[in-house]
């Protein structure tokens, strides 16, 4: 069966977005499906060029998060630049903490302070 289509994929999908729902005024979210698996998308609508993405392959029994800052080339093209990525999240509960935490900035921190490290060590 096509996990799109899966009654666990799709109570997973619902009980996400309605947990998302409280962060609607700063987040445009939108949903894909894959041939192997799903995707919700979070793309910041005020604060910070960012775009966060939460996955789940079909075969998997754990959640992926992915941060991304969103900027543009000289060709006025879009770039994102992966700064943030969590790959085994296994209960909904532990996944919705992560999310609260990247909202909130966890994923920019983390981002600063490989920068800084980075300087440090010229």
């Amino acid at each position: 069966m096509n996990i799109k289509y899966s009654n666990k994929s799709q109570k997973e999908i619902k009980i996400i977005l309605e947990y998302l729902d409280k962060w609607k005024c700063f987040f445009k979210v939108e949903i894909q499906y894959f041939i192997d698996g799903w995707s919700i998308s979070l793309t910041e609508l005020t604060l910070y060029p960012r775009y966060i993405v939460i996955a789940k392959l079909e075969g998997q029994d754990f959640f992926e998060i992915k941060s991304f800052e969103v900027s543009f080339n000289e060709a006025y093209e879009q770039v994102e630049k992966e700064i943030f990525s969590i790959n085994q999240i296994f209960t909904l509960e532990d996944l919705f903490r992560e999310i609260k935490e990247i909202i909130y900035g966890k994923d920019l921190f983390n981002d600063v302070k490989t920068c800084i490290n980075r300087i440090k060590s010229k």
